[in-house]
């Protein structure tokens, strides 16, 4: 992947896993920062409160402020968190967390058995998910002319750009969120249709 996009989960996935009478339940979600991976951390840990380990990883931000994190929750070292943040990475994806809980079943799996259990849990979530690609955005602010408006409007759309503020005052004040790749173009297109005379700031 390019700097201008990157993979990603669309909608959130659960799988299961039974390995010699051990359940791995796994809930794969699309997160956009920490915080938001870790409240699905922690609504998941409460609602299973009775697992004996909620294991986790997320790898959010792309590309310059990428941050990872990963949790054994008591498991050994190494075992868990890892596993499950080597297949995120492994797949090459952003702004994903996933927990897998773990019923522990009688019989203990040792180091490599973990990391297998971990692994194929990990897998079998992602592989039920539906990955798509996003593209990083920039936000334009830019100032125009009433009588500008409807070209404008035009221009927006042909470059699907969201518009995320409109203030109407003595001429209009607007900002959107456009493609990062298109966000040149655009400014071009605009700077033509004005003869040069909107300015445009990036946020």
């Amino acid at each position: 992947m390019n700097r201008i996009s990157y993979k990603t989960i669309r909608n959130s996935a659960t799988a299961e896993l039974k390995v010699k009478g051990s359940k791995f339940i796994v809930h794969a979600r699309h997160v956009e920062t920490p915080g938001q991976a870790e409240k699905v951390v922690e609504d998941i840990s409460k609602q299973y409160h009775d697992a004996t380990h909620n294991c986790y990883a997320y790898r959010t931000g792309y590309p310059a402020d990428l941050i990872t994190r990963q949790s054994d929750d008591g498991e050994p070292s190494g075992t868990a968190g890892r596993p499950i943040l080597t297949v995120i990475s492994g797949r090459r994806l952003f702004n994903v967390v996933v927990v897998v809980t773990r019923y522990f079943g009688g019989t203990r799996l040792g180091t490599g058995g973990l990391v297998r259990a971990y692994t194929d849990s990990a897998n079998l979530a992602l592989q039920e998910a539906k990955i798509i690609v996003k593209y990083l955005s920039q936000r334009l602010q830019f100032n125009f002319p009433y009588v500008l408006t409807g070209q404008v409007d035009k221009l927006v759309n042909k470059y699907n750009a969201q518009i995320q503020h409109v203030d109407y005052s003595v001429s209009v004040d607007e900002t959107i969120l456009i493609r990062k790749d298109h966000a040149d173009a655009f400014i071009e297109e605009l700077t033509h249709i004005s003869g040069g005379k909107i300015k445009v700031n990036t946020l």
